[in-house]
């Protein structure tokens, strides 16, 4: 594990796309500044990054040119969206396969010990299995791993938990996005914790879950993210995580 400063290192995880881990990540880094909680969202799919869009921000090619051949920290690329939201997303683009395999560990070893403003960095890795994004679970203080309930996505999550279990100590949570209520998360995470703990021999935890909310969708289809409705089903289910998230427990 990586000595950091006073912030929490927590990654997002997902192991098929359209989950809305994006979103979730935003909305709940809204929730936190609400709240006073200082947080940063560290957007790692350098090919096709979509934080900065999520939030109607522009990118800066010149920036990302400088990151890469002038070596400046990854500091430097903090950005504040109009919303307060405090992230980085950096497109990175004609690079090697071998290069774009270190970038996480140079940012990992930037921000080592040189943050002390904030309580919390939000991970938010591409979705899939890969090598890049095991390497951040396993020097994160928390890796969460977004689902939903579809078979689909169930399946590749259960593949992901595999890999996983492999690599990193820290235990994995389930967090079950676009649930229509708290018995069919519930009931989704059961089944997947018994086929996990059969087939992997490990534990998982329950963050907990969030409502499908067509306001989300409208939202996001409207540019308009974060939420700005606290009282959506969707926000209200999502302050449970934050609650979760500051106190450090797990749903259930």
């Amino acid at each position: 594990m990586l000595e950091k400063g006073n912030f929490k290192l927590i990654t997002f995880l997902s192991a098929k796309g359209g989950v809305g881990k994006s979103s979730l990540i935003i909305n709940l880094a809204s929730i936190f500044k609400e709240n006073k909680v200082e947080s940063l969202i560290l957007d790692t799919n350098f090919i096709f990054p979509n934080i900065d869009i999520f939030l109607g921000e522009s990118k800066n090619i010149k920036e990302l040119n400088e990151f890469l051949e002038k070596d400046k920290s990854i500091l430097e690329f903090i950005r504040v969206s109009k919303t307060g939201i405090r992230y980085i997303s950096l497109p990175i683009l004609d690079i090697s396969d071998k290069q774009r395999a270190g970038i996480n560990k140079k940012i990992l070893k930037t921000i080592k010990g040189n943050i002390s403003n904030l309580d919390f960095i939000f991970v938010d890795t591409p979705s899939g299995i890969n090598e890049e994004n095991i390497y951040i679970a396993t020097h994160s203080n928390r890796v969460i791993v977004i689902t939903s309930t579809e078979l689909a996505s169930l399946s590749n999550t259960y593949i992901l938990l595999k890999h996983l279990s492999k690599k990193t100590a820290v235990l994995p949570e389930i967090l079950i996005n676009k649930a229509s209520n708290k018995e069919e998360a519930v009931n989704v995470y059961e089944d997947l914790r018994k086929i996990v703990k059969g087939l992997l021999k490990i534990e998982i935890k329950f963050l907990g879950y969030v409502n499908e909310d067509k306001t989300l969708s409208k939202a996001v289809k409207e540019g308009n993210i974060p939420l700005k409705s606290f009282y959506s089903p969707y926000m209200k289910s999502l302050k449970s995580i934050f609650e979760n998230l500051i106190n450090n427990r797990g749903g259930m």
